[in-house]
């Protein structure tokens, strides 16, 4: 999604792979760990079982390997944020098709991350990386998220109240 059509305060309602602390050191947040490959060609994130989206349905690897492929192949505004991922630019930039980006589910609950180079620092970069519900985008479209009656967020708030003029307003989300 466009970074200026998402709900502000996203990490409210989605879950990133990866928070960062009061002291900017990466911590699991949708991910319960992570391992950088020997030779360093790439991460593992095994994700959190237990997390599921406002539907009820499971978060999985699958949802964030859609989610990478789909932004980053439709011009996601920030997808340069993402470019230590192998074939990011080119894929965002149309010259390689999404399904090449470097980011695959290697089962519900593993996702793996390929860098161009060895890459350490990428658990601080995946802070910004949340999943999107295909279920609800295929459902009801890329805005989703901005509709309470359509709303399908996988971290510990709920949207109740959408009006970008007077605020949105949330509940929690007692499944989280």
């Amino acid at each position: 999604k466009s970074l200026y059509n998402l709900l502000w305060g996203n990490t409210m309602h989605d879950e990133p792979l990866v928070g960062l602390d009061y002291n900017n050191d990466p911590f699991p947040c949708g991910a319960e760990s992570w391992q950088m490959a020997e030779d360093g060609s790439y991460w593992d994130f095994p994700l959190r079982k237990e997390l599921v989206w406002t539907d009820g349905t499971p978060v999985t690897a699958h949802d964030y390997e859609w989610t990478m492929k789909w932004t980053m192949g439709n011009g996601y505004d920030f997808g340069w944020y993402f470019s230590d991922i192998k074939n990011a630019m080119p894929v965002l930039n149309k010259e390689m098709d999404p399904s090449e980006l470097g980011v695959e589910a290697l089962d519900d609950f593993t996702l793996r991350i390929y860098t161009n180079f060895p890459c350490p620092y990428l658990p601080m970069v995946m802070c910004f990386y949340m999943a999107m519900s295909k279920t609800a985008f295929d459902k009801h479209g890329e805005m989703y998220e901005l509709d309470p009656a359509t709303y399908n967020g996988c971290g510990p708030w709920r949207l109740t109240k959408f009006d970008r003029a007077t605020g949105c307003e949330f509940e929690l989300f007692k499944d989280y």
